[in-house]
């Protein structure tokens, strides 16, 4: 009996023992299968984590602690311009940037270090890089190396400063505005002062012997009112916007207007040489655009002699086109109007001057310079249909050459000045003005020269004085400027009744008188401020002819 027990018993621990077995061997297969999905997920993360590094816009470097390159990505090899999988095996330091001229910024939270570095690319280019490195920690929290992201900002900071420059253009064009305003009324000004000198100084001389010893004193005097009158008619023509259409333009007037204002503030180590043909004829253009062209050719020249030396402006007229390569040759067969800039300062490489017409191109330090003048004179030159190029090499100064068409159309030059008796005639004039010295200059000045003269100081008052005998007047003398009633008003209301009368309207700023509203009125000439009596006298005369046929 106690047999069949043990047997059974005997039966019974093998059974557990099996089913036992059977666990355990199902619990590892179990096991083994989720190793084998875990490694199988580990290595589809992984596979997918290579193609986010491999596939990122941003370039991606791996370093260790030494600082050598375990491996990066497809844009970084794109950005530093090098071949796919040459990257690592290179150390960091080796990959074409350095200290010099990196920048630090305060790392932010989470952020890493950051740095904005000049990166050389294998084409030549400079390119403005963004690094921002990440500490890659071991299993111990310990540094093992680094991940850094890079960015070519290259275009992005040309974007800036570009935006920087238009709005510091945009500043001092609106600072020009406000010059020109302010200059506008200066010259008013100015030119009511200087108006009664030039006056009184002319009659004074016209009744003086010319023996007598004070004769000489006024013709200094003179010669100074007409220095003062011709400083003030250059801050005009600098500040004053003009139209856009091109009208023809003396280089050799414009260039002595610049080295003029030039001469005050450049220093007195620094000699301005004019070689000049005035025979020149005019080229199409803006006044102001060539003053700017001259100023920055003359300015850099300076720069370019920080020990002194001279600067030479020479305009000739050539018709060979020999001066300039055949790519930087104007259009048409000529002749040109040759303008040349010369200094003889530190000069340029072939390699600098290749490139001077480069926009945001300098060779000046940080805050010296955005690199866009040069590039500007070369918009303004090529939009008159000019050309402009350099010769320069170190240590030889260097020459800038621009060819302009010559404008085909006569330039006339002023009329010349004839004898008071000549304009000497009679008649009756309404003159206006609110300065009552230009007033009372100007009414002796015409009394001399056989006018009858009513005078008064506003428009509303010669409106009164007209309209109570208005055919009793053959001409009105006004300023523009005054009090109530404008030159330009007066006229308007005057023409109402009498249409054919000749009006003569003065006026120190002509910014100030359109063309347009010149030919509304009709039959009205423009004289600007200061005008001498012989002057006020020719207009007067060939005004009244007009009205008469």
């Amino acid at each position: 009996m106690w047999e069949l027990a043990l047997a059974a018993m005997v039966t019974l621990g093998c059974t557990a023992l099996i089913v036992g077995l059977a666990h355990r061997r199902r619990a590892l297969r179990h096991r083994e299968e989720e190793a084998r999905e875990a490694a199988a997920a580990l290595r589809q993360r992984e596979r997918h984590l290579t193609q986010l590094f491999e596939q990122a816009p941003v370039g991606f470097f791996e370093a260790i602690s030494d600082g050598l390159v375990v491996r990066a990505n497809r844009a970084m090899h794109l950005i530093l311009g090098r071949a796919p999988g040459t990257l690592p095996g290179f150390n960091v330091a080796d990959l074409g940037w350095g200290e010099e001229g990196t920048t630090r910024e305060p790392a932010e939270a989470g952020t890493g270090d950051r740095r904005a570095v000049r990166y050389r690319h294998p084409d030549g280019s400079e390119r403005d890089l963004e690094l921002r490195a990440n500490p890659i920690l071991d299993d111990e929290g310990r540094p093992a190396g680094t991940l850094t992201a890079v960015m070519d900002v290259t275009e992005r900071n040309r974007a800036e400063r570009e935006r920087q420059e238009l709005a510091r253009r945009m500043e001092q064009t609106q600072r020009l505005e406000t010059i020109g305003t302010l200059a506008g009324g200066i010259a008013h000004d100015m030119n009511n002062l200087l108006t009664p000198i030039l006056g009184y100084v002319e009659i004074a001389l016209a009744e003086m012997d010319p023996e007598s010893v004070f004769h000489e004193d006024l013709m200094q005097v003179a010669g100074a009112a007409n220095r003062a009158k011709e400083l003030v008619a250059q801050i005009l023509r600098f500040s004053r916007p003009e139209k856009d259409d091109l009208s023809p333009v003396l280089l050799q007037s414009v260039a002595r207007e610049v080295t003029g204002l030039l001469r005050a503030s450049l220093p007195t180590t620094i000699r301005i040489d004019h070689r000049v043909d005035s025979a020149c004829p005019p080229v199409l253009g803006k006044a102001t655009q060539i003053h700017q062209i001259l100023f920055n050719l003359c300015t850099n020249a300076s720069h370019a002699m920080p020990d002194g030396g001279t600067i030479t402006v020479s305009i000739d007229l050539v018709d060979a086109l020999a001066t300039l390569d055949a790519g930087q040759r104007p259009e048409g067969e000529g002749p040109f109007v040759r303008l040349r800039v010369q200094d003889d300062g530190t000069g340029m490489d072939e390699a600098t001057a290749a490139r001077v017409f480069q926009p945001f191109f300098t060779t000046k330090e940080p805050g010296k310079g955005t690199g866009l003048g040069l590039s500007v004179v070369q918009g303004i030159v090529v939009g008159m249909g000019g050309r402009i190029g350099v010769e320069s090499a170190p240590g030889e100064g260097a020459t800038f050459t621009l060819l302009f068409p010559a404008h085909a159309e006569a330039h006339g030059g002023e009329e010349p000045v004839r004898e008071a008796e000549e304009v000497s005639a009679g008649g009756h004039i309404l003159l206006v003005d609110d300065d009552e010295s230009v007033l009372h200059v100007t009414e002796r000045a015409l009394a001399r020269l056989g006018y009858t003269v009513t005078s008064c100081r506003s428009g509303d008052e010669a409106v009164a004085l007209f309209e109570s005998a208005p055919d009793a007047f053959d001409l009105i003398l006004t300023d523009q400027t005054m009090p109530g009633r404008t030159g330009l008003q007066l006229a308007g209301e005057v023409r109402a009744s009498r249409p054919a009368l000749p009006i003569v309207l003065t006026t120190g700023y002509a910014g100030l008188i359109t063309e347009e509203q010149l030919r509304r009125i009709g039959n009205c000439t423009l004289v600007m401020k200061p005008a001498t009596p012989s002057q006020i006298g020719r207009v007067v005369r060939r005004s009244m002819r007009a009205a008469t046929g």
